[in-house]
């Protein structure tokens, strides 16, 4: 598992949907991500080859999910097979949209 804190400015919160996206690379299963305490979607498709992949997610209502302040995320690899899943991520990243 790992989490992480970030903070979401009041001004930001007027924006109609967020964009998730994320760097990763050899995932093989439903790894969870959870924003705030809600399964967001699940990290389970990355490039064959074992290149990073940007994963990008379906918008989402921005007051649906996020909060003015502090926020966070968790990423949880997921147990299957008899082992858990061994991915790699990076640049998280959010853009706001009207």
């Amino acid at each position: 598992t790992h989490t992480t804190f970030f903070d979401i400015p009041l001004e930001l919160m007027s924006y109609q949907s967020v964009t998730l996206s994320i760097l990763a690379k050899g995932l093989q299963v439903e790894n969870e991500l959870i924003i705030n305490d809600t399964l967001v979607a699940y990290l389970d498709s990355s490039a064959e080859t074992g290149a990073f992949t940007r994963v990008i997610f379906e918008p989402f209502e921005t007051q649906a999910l996020l909060r003015s302040g502090r926020n966070t995320l968790r990423i949880n690899s997921v147990f299957a097979g008899g082992t858990y899943d061994d991915f790699e991520f990076t640049n998280i990243m959010f853009e706001v949209e009207n």
